[in-house]
């Protein structure tokens, strides 16, 4: 059962534009907690929390709208004005809607980092090899 900060931390998102971490802060979640928003966004109940309030069916209409949405200009003529549809993808809409759901639902992946691991071959004293030494072998 989701508890009350987490329902209204799903409100104030909607308000903060996905923001997660800012919201977190908003509904009483410490800080140390809002800076890693994951551990609240993985959990079951959240999940439901976003089954219930931003369904993947309501989503996927959206994205599509968004991925179809035409740009308008706006013709002004004397003390009026006409907006026109165009036949131009409005690329700033489709992104941010969609960018704004998949932070909402927490399906970003995790920021990848590569690591590096040297390693370092120990020889004994006794098994060293008569004459010098390449360390590039």
């Amino acid at each position: 059962m989701p508890t009350l900060k987490q329902e209204l931390l799903v409100k104030k998102l909607v308000e903060n534009r996905g923001n997660v971490s800012k919201s977190m802060r908003e509904v009483g979640y410490s800080p140390a907690t809002a800076k890693n928003p994951q551990q609240t966004t993985i959990s079951k109940t959240y999940q439901e929390l976003m089954k219930q309030y931003l369904p993947d069916d309501l989503i996927s209409e959206r994205h599509n709208d968004l991925l179809n949405k035409k740009k308008y200009v706006i013709i002004k003529k004397g003390n009026s004005a006409k907006s026109i549809k165009t036949d131009e993808m409005d690329t700033d809409a489709v992104k941010a809607g969609v960018d704004m759901a998949y932070k909402i639902k927490g399906s970003y992946a995790p920021e990848k980092q590569e690591h590096t691991i040297k390693t370092v071959q120990v020889v004994r004293y006794g098994d060293l090899p008569d004459g010098p030494i390449n360390p590039t072998a």
